[in-house]
């Protein structure tokens, strides 16, 4: 997974769970930059918490199975 995906499914509330009225959900520190400012490399690079020197690169796009993704430092699945 790329860490991005990681916190977008991390951030869903989770109903399974005693979550009080209005608490905080997990995010990325940092802005989402605009259009016009994208970072190069790793669009993800400057809130990325796994981000290292060679995010300014971009990322070849990998494939596993039937799912692909771009990035240098990929999360690997946690077994449920």
């Amino acid at each position: 997974l790329h860490p991005y995906t990681k916190a977008l499914m991390d951030s869903a509330p989770s109903f399974s769970k005693d979550l009080p009225p209005k608490s905080q959900l997990p995010t990325l520190a940092g802005t989402i930059p605009t259009l016009q400012h994208l970072p190069i490399g790793c669009r993800l690079g400057p809130r990325c918490p796994r981000a290292q020197r060679a995010c300014v690169n971009v990322p070849a796009v990998r494939k596993i199975h039937d799912h692909s993704y771009s990035c240098h430092f990929p999360l690997h699945r946690e077994k449920v």
